[in-house]
């Protein structure tokens, strides 16, 4: 992938941030860049392999994902889903920076509207913001994934302890879907997050499959855009692995608790870096990743937009006594104008 490989050439010896472990991992990339070259595959042709789908995030709108594995029949494949989840539903970030989740049309009358009577973010998502999150009916969830082997809902600070990122949640999930899913003798692994919307050819989701139960360091991850300033960046919505490769997947929650100066965690935080650190967790487990051609149709899946006469009755319901009445009645003005 030159785009790839250009974009690490550019940025290999000049980077402006000291991070810890950053004459390791140049040594590594540049290593990486000296072995680029495609290796010839084996190919099972085996027609009793066993595959793993591991689901895990928040539940907000599963139903593509459902349908994909649902409707999935491939000939010598069988595959169990395990599913990791968590009591509530999840809904879109909804601070004023981007407010995800509303109209597109009526964003910016409630930003400016906001930042005229100075109305924190949090006060907006405390008092002002209409979306609660739904519990997730496990009953449905259940019937809804035909291939269901296990399912587990936490409910985070109870049955679990609270986290401190998103990412933490993230990686967590992913970690217990695996542990409980290597119990059992699987010859190849799906990723994937429940909420989103792709179309992938049959054939090549075998063609990686197959790859990945001769190969044992074999991961294929999807082909995403370089956007983040911690090189190299790879993708963690959606991956088809080898189990020695999705264990070195799964281990990054793990590792990330005790930290280690060769993996790029977050340099404010000490957290998992998206996906930068995922990404040096594999190559330096030396695992041989490859993208994967032809996910079309990529996108996240939303629950419903809230529009702006939805947004107007949500505020007149509003108990006032204790909130910005002229930041209410401003919202109202400005979003009845909003064509």
């Amino acid at each position: 992938n030159e785009k790839y490989l250009e974009f690490i050439r550019n940025n290999i010896d000049n980077s402006l941030i000291l991070r810890k472990g950053d004459s390791e991992r140049k040594l590594l990339i540049k290593n990486l860049l000296l072995g680029m070259s495609e290796p010839l595959f084996n190919q099972s042709t085996r027609d009793d392999i066993r595959v793993a789908i591991l689901i895990s995030g928040q539940m907000r709108d599963y139903s593509t994902v459902a349908d994909y594995f649902n409707s999935l029949k491939t000939q010598g494949i069988s595959y169990d889903i395990f599913l990791s989840t968590w009591e509530k539903s999840g809904q879109p970030p909804c601070h004023l920076g981007s407010l995800r989740g509303y109209d597109s049309k009526i964003r910016t009358a409630i930003r400016n509207r906001a930042s005229k009577f100075m109305v924190s973010n949090n006060e907006f998502v405390d008092h002002y913001h209409l979306r609660k999150d739904d519990l997730v009916d496990k009953d449905i969830v259940r019937s809804s994934f035909q291939r269901l082997k296990w399912m587990k809902i936490d409910i985070e600070g109870s049955t679990t302890r609270e986290f401190n990122s998103n990412q933490e949640r993230l990686y967590f999930k992913i970690s217990q879907a695996y542990k409980e899913a290597s119990k059992i003798d699987y010859d190849a692994y799906i990723r994937v997050r429940p909420d989103l919307n792709f179309s992938l050819d049959t054939s090549t989701l075998v063609n990686c499959i197959r790859k990945c139960v001769t190969n044992e360091n074999l991961i294929f991850v999807r082909d995403a855009p370089l956007t983040d300033m911690y090189m190299p960046f790879l993708d963690d919505n959606f991956a088809i692995a080898s189990p020695k490769a999705m264990e070195s997947y799964a281990a990054l929650y793990d590792f990330s608790l005790h930290g280690g100066d060769k993996l790029p965690l977050d340099p404010f935080k000490e957290d998992i870096r998206p996906h930068s650190s995922l990404a040096y967790q594999l190559f330096l487990d030396g695992m041989n990743v490859k993208f994967i051609k032809g996910i079309e149709n990529w996108t996240y899946n939303d629950i419903s937009t809230i529009s702006a006469s939805e947004y107007i009755t949500y505020l007149k319901s509003l108990n006032k006594d204790k909130l910005n009445i002229n930041f209410i009645d401003s919202v109202i003005f400005k979003l009845r104008t909003v064509k």
